[in-house]
């Protein structure tokens, strides 16, 4: 997560869109599609006003409906949810694993095991007013704070179960999971560009898929339904008003050429600590090679850490030694760390245990 980063480039972007007549379905949204497939390495792009509204594009395109079941994780943002119910479909949650905070492979397996088979163990995941049981239809895994879920344990499970998979991996553009891009691991991604994402387009989202038939199928219904061929009153479709206007997609081309700088002014407070403090980075990024965004510390390690921050200058009162939180950069970062680290970190914050999180051999500065 972090807050905007926009320089000239990004002034002078839009400033050029407002120069011309063309402010929606113009080149800049195609020029900014390619780009995503360029960085992504995916086939297809589909650029839309939103994460949401790009996820619910997948859910149309996996043919989700009524009363269908989509295993998706209990831990997320509503908007993974709402996707599934703007189709009356029910969204079965399952737990997630607490060392990373994504969908749990194991209990994911169990639901999709029992709600294939049936019967009362079928009924335990299922909400009360569910209508009769059916086989699970998708899964919609969420990579959380922009670390990857365990990808291959869930597309094994949805290969067993005949299982389309969705990634809401709009948290995690620049991710990745043993070495392959986040948003490429299931058939189809999704990415957002909200102004607390790692790149801005305002308001924004992009579809990545290799998929060609459901990637036609997806921009005919972000411009009203409107097929390839159809004319301006024709619609094949039942669609929506879902697209990126042309100065939001300006800015995007402007920031995704600036992405490898993003990141890595992102990752700078991690650094600095794991780095000038002895801090343990720990979790994800051992077991599976991702780049993880978290930090995981002990109780004992909050404060600490927590005051260091703010004698970088970043508001870390948020920070909460009880559990999640997150740090804020102030206004006025006063120091050269606070101004390079203008970015927020997300923190999780677990109980010292046995085989728990080590501490540094000395604690971060006053």
């Amino acid at each position: 997560m972090s807050s905007p980063d926009l320089g000239e480039a990004e002034r002078r972007a839009v400033a050029e869109v407002l120069a011309t007549p063309f402010l929606s379905m113009g080149e800049q949204a195609k020029e900014f599609e390619r780009a995503v497939c360029q960085t992504s390495g995916a086939a297809h792009a589909i650029a839309v006003s939103s994460g949401t509204t790009g996820l619910h594009l997948c859910v149309r395109a996996a043919g989700i409906g009524p009363g269908d079941l989509v295993l998706t994780t209990s831990y997320s943002f509503i908007a993974s949810s709402n996707v599934l119910l703007y189709e009356n479909a029910v969204p079965v949650f399952v737990d997630v694993d607490v060392r990373t905070g994504n969908i749990d492979p194991d209990r994911l397996a169990q639901a999709a095991r029992q709600l294939t088979e049936g019967g009362k163990p079928a009924q335990t995941w299922l909400p009360r007013r569910a209508a009769a049981a059916k086989k699970p239809k998708a899964i919609l895994a969420v990579d959380v704070f922009g670390q990857p879920a365990d990808f291959d344990a869930i597309n094994a499970i949805a290969k067993a179960h005949d299982l389309t998979v969705i990634e809401d991996s709009c948290e995690a553009l620049g991710a990745n999971y043993k070495g392959r891009p986040a948003g490429r691991l299931g058939e189809f991604g999704v990415y957002a560009f909200y102004p607390n994402k790692q790149m801005t387009t305002g308001e924004g989202g992009v579809v990545i898929t290799d998929d060609e038939e459901a990637a036609n199928f997806m921009r005919a219904l972000r411009n009203q339904g409107r097929a390839e061929g159809d004319t301006w009153l024709q619609h094949t479709y039942l669609g929506y008003n879902y697209r990126l206007p042309e100065i939001s997609a300006a800015l995007g081309r402007a920031q995704i050429n600036r992405l490898e700088e993003m990141l890595s002014k992102l990752a700078l407070p991690l650094r600095k600590l794991s780095e000038d403090h002895d801090i343990i980075v720990e979790g994800h990024t051992d077991d599976q090679g991702n780049d993880a965004r978290n930090l995981k510390l002990s109780k004992s390690r909050a404060a600490a850490v927590r005051d260091y921050l703010v004698n970088a200058g970043i508001n870390a009162d948020r920070l909460d030694s009880e559990g999640y939180g997150e740090t804020k950069p102030i206004d006025d970062n006063k120091t050269k760390v606070g101004r390079e680290a203008n970015r927020r970190v997300e923190f999780m914050v677990l109980e010292q245990s046995g085989d728990g999180c080590p501490r540094p051999a000395a604690a971060p500065p006053p």
